[in-house]
């Protein structure tokens, strides 16, 4: 398991001591009976990304007792983990983000690429699913996946695996949506173009106000592309933001240069150290309601001057100081989606 400053950054507060209850939980089958976007849709595949990140009996109690899924298998082959449930309808692929201490997971990313038939792709990312390919098609074929509403969700890494399975999966089987939260790029023109090709109007990548993981990783030779549409949530208005497809325009959000990303670990290694200096009890955190500045790139070196000179403050508004490093955070994004579905947040 994570510990409480990585859960802060990575899916929020932890389900240690969650208790199944149907009549406050936020997952509903019912939200996939039809194929068409929507924010509930949204929110109920967020809680089963969240649920990817915890035990295999947990995950599996919460999906066939509480979520009513027939079935649910976990798979974990080297460092990829990631559930499948289903039911005679429908089957749930919801991948899982990084558990390892969120530096070392970005201290140990590079660029290099491996060339598929989409396009070139994230050598890492195409690995992680590479490890669960075989078990992971032998699942499908035996639950005669080809007449069934396939899914696919995840977090942080877990959308990055999501996006290489999609790209694998097509045109063996037919996927009804791909939701995304908070993932980094994947790959370059080739991927966006398979992507807008094949699942225009069913990939949906969320980006929680500055998170700075959607701008990763850094720029290269060549920038890397976003794919699918991208719902940017700002987190001040219960109404819909704007759909957009994710073309490369001139003026449109750049990958971090390296030197921006070595400022980001430093970054994140300062907010945690400042966390532990001043938790008292397990921080809950939640979504800032102020606007936030949408100039991206972001200038992270200004930003991280700002820090240095900045008086120590209260937790609530050391958060805002630090690149809002916190907006990666799960619990963020799904506090956001109950508040664009119109569901009271608990």
């Amino acid at each position: 398991m994570l510990n409480i400053t990585d859960q802060i950054l990575t899916k929020g507060s932890s389900w240690g001591t969650y208790q199944p209850n149907k009549s406050r939980d936020k997952f509903s089958l019912e939200h996939f009976t039809k194929t068409s976007f929507s924010y509930q849709k949204a929110l109920s595949l967020a809680e089963a990304s969240k649920l990817s990140y915890e035990s295999e009996a947990t995950i599996k109690t919460t999906a066939e007792m509480v979520w009513g899924f027939s079935n649910c298998e976990f798979i974990n082959i080297g460092s990829t983990q990631l559930f499948v449930a289903q039911t005679d309808e429908i089957i749930l692929l919801a991948f899982r983000g990084t558990e390892s201490n969120l530096e070392d997971w970005l201290g140990n990313m590079d660029i290099r690429t491996v060339t598929k038939p989409y396009g070139n792709v994230h050598k890492g990312f195409a690995t992680h699913y590479a490890n669960i390919k075989q078990q992971l098609e032998t699942i499908l074929s035996n639950s005669n996946a080809v007449t069934k509403s396939i899914w696919l969700t995840g977090h942080s890494l877990g959308g990055a695996i999501a996006t290489i399975a999609a790209a694998e999966l097509m045109p063996s089987y037919a996927i009804s949506g791909i939701y995304t939260y908070g993932q980094p790029r994947v790959g370059f023109e080739g991927l966006r173009t398979f992507i807008e090709t094949n699942y225009a109007d069913t990939f949906f990548r969320f980006v929680n106000q500055d998170d700075p993981i959607s701008l990763l990783p850094w720029k290269g030779a060549r920038d890397w592309q976003d794919v699918g549409k991208l719902i940017h949530m700002n987190g001040t208005t219960a109404i819909s933001p704007t759909i957009q497809k994710s073309t490369k325009v001139a003026g449109g959000p750049a990958s971090m240069s390296p030197t921006e990303f070595q400022n980001l670990l430093k970054t994140i290694t300062k907010f945690k150290q400042d966390l532990k200096a001043k938790r008292s009890s397990i921080v809950r955190p939640k979504l800032r309601d102020k606007p936030v500045d949408y100039k991206w790139p972001m200038d992270i070196t200004n930003k991280y001057k700002k820090i240095k000179e900045t008086k120590e403050k209260n937790f609530g508004q050391m958060k805002g100081q630090y690149l809002n490093v916190d907006d990666h955070s799960l619990d963020n994004y799904i506090t956001a989606l109950h508040k664009l579905s119109l569901v009271q947040v608990s």
